[in-house]
């Protein structure tokens, strides 16, 4: 069946199909923000000197990845619907925190409970069962946090 402007209502609907699929929006922070609820468990971290001192000593990767899941089990955020979330990491006593995402969706804002100022944190990756958030601690230096959804 060849589809043409005489099939007016064929030719209309696949005109239409068309437009949501080329110009469908990008993930409101509604959707990002859906993402982000539940518990994130931390799976593995790196900075640059972290990741020079691993390279200078030989280590193989898998002895590596042994290594970083031993040091941040039990770490993890668990963010909630209320704009709270609670972070306990690397064995520290869970504290409970305010978040919010920045308005292009790029940044998770967060901040104590006493404190009126955020800090921000790039959202590098979330998907429904990765997060990856990027923490700059000055030039050329940050902390890269990889998470991974409970239950995934």
């Amino acid at each position: 069946m060849t589809i043409t402007k005489k099939s007016p209502d064929l030719f209309a609907l696949v005109v239409f199909l068309l437009t949501l699929t080329s110009f469908s929006p990008p993930c409101k922070t509604a959707d990002k923000s859906k993402l982000l609820i539940g518990r994130w468990l931390l799976r593995d971290f790196k900075t640059p000197e972290l990741e020079k001192n691993f390279a200078s000593s030989g280590m193989s990767a898998e002895r590596r990845q042994a290594l970083m899941l031993d040091y941040v089990e039990g770490s993890y955020l668990h963010f909630r619907e209320d704009g709270t979330y609670e972070v306990s990491i690397l064995g520290s006593q869970p504290e409970v925190r305010r978040w919010q995402l920045s308005e292009d969706d790029t940044r998770l804002l967060v901040r104590s409970q006493v404190s009126e100022a955020f800090d921000e944190i790039e959202i590098e990756v979330l998907t429904k069962t990765s997060l990856v958030l990027v923490i700059p601690r000055g030039a050329n230096d940050y902390l890269r946090m990889f998470f991974a959804a409970e239950g995934s």
